[in-house]
């Protein structure tokens, strides 16, 4: 857990990690480009589980009053990946946190279009 918190510290300097009792938390900004929002992003881990990613703010927007916002699972985590992509010798810095920004790219889209320009599945339990 240090190796990942030095790494994603390294990497993503203005996230800030904390272990606690196995638990490894990241919270941070995210901005897939100079176009886009800035998201405060939470990562949280504990080996063996896979990683979750919540946007702390600002709030995620259905497109529709009322709706879902797509590829977000019912505790409003976001579906960057497909857990069987995420394996506990890699790095969150080099892969959740990249595909955390993607997702966030994919979703200013979609806000716009209505298309979810991203491939892959969304799995129905975090």
């Amino acid at each position: 857990m240090r190796d990942q918190a030095a790494v994603i510290n390294l990497k993503w300097p203005t996230f800030r990690s904390e272990i606690k009792g196995g638990r490894l938390v990241c919270v941070g900004d995210l901005q897939p480009s100079s176009s886009h929002l800035c998201y405060r992003t939470r990562v949280s881990y504990a080996v063996p589980q896979t990683p979750n990613v919540m946007v702390v703010s600002p709030s995620l927007q259905p497109r529709i009053p009322g709706g879902r916002v797509e590829h977000t699972y019912s505790d409003g985590s976001i579906c960057a990946f497909h857990p069987s992509d995420w394996r506990p010798d890699r790095y969150l810095a080099l892969t959740v946190l990249p595909w955390a920004c993607r997702w966030l790219h994919v979703y200013e889209v979609w806000l716009v279009t209505g298309e979810w320009d991203a491939h892959g599945i969304h799995p129905s339990q975090p």
